[in-house]
């Protein structure tokens, strides 16, 4: 199967292209996000936000909330990223530099049925040498997708009984010189 859409794109800025849905069922989509270089405040945490993709969240609901944490601590409080929902990208938030991770619950309740892997990276610059982007580094911006479950003939292991998560890196740091290069 085929899949045609038409995008305007403009120069300097940076998009993500994501094609979801069932080939088999006919019902392909299409997202661009625009992963526009922000000005990010001087408290230097790293960015975060949601691309739902997942068209069956089937143990998670409609909607999913995202805990972005310590990786060893459990979700607790109000959620990151709130009541996310098929085929939408939320707003990026704030989060401190640490060794993170992501953990996808029901929307309003803090028990994970998802998690993802621990997203530790990431290697400080100097004067000579450009950062790598990372949840130890300030100023990187990720997206969180929610990925569905896997179906059987869909090409996929079967095994994954829950919906998934993968991380993107959006915006990498500042260069040593100042610049945001991607």
């Amino acid at each position: 199967m085929l899949y045609d859409t038409t995008i305007t794109f403009k120069q300097g800025w940076n998009y993500s292209f994501i094609l979801y849905g069932s080939a088999r069922a006919k019902a392909l989509h299409s997202l661009v996000t625009v992963d526009t270089t922000m000005a990010l405040p001087a408290d230097n945490g790293v960015w975060v936000r949601t691309i739902n993709v997942a068209t069956d969240t089937t143990g998670l609901g409609p909607s999913v909330d995202a805990f972005v944490t310590n990786y060893h601590n459990t979700p607790a409080g109000a959620p990151n990223l709130a009541a996310s929902t098929y085929g939408k990208v939320s707003a990026y938030v704030r989060v401190g530099v640490d060794s993170l991770g992501a953990f996808l619950t029901r929307t309003g309740t803090t028990t994970p049925v998802v998690a993802s892997a621990n997203f530790n990276f990431g290697v400080p610059g100097d004067a000579v040498t450009d950062p790598i982007p990372g949840s130890l580094i300030k100023n990187t911006a990720f997206s969180i997708v929610v990925l569905p479950r896997s179906t059987p003939g869909a090409g996929v292991p079967v095994n994954y009984a829950n919906p998934g998560v993968f991380i993107l890196i959006d915006q990498p740091p500042p260069t040593h010189d100042g610049l945001i290069v991607w």
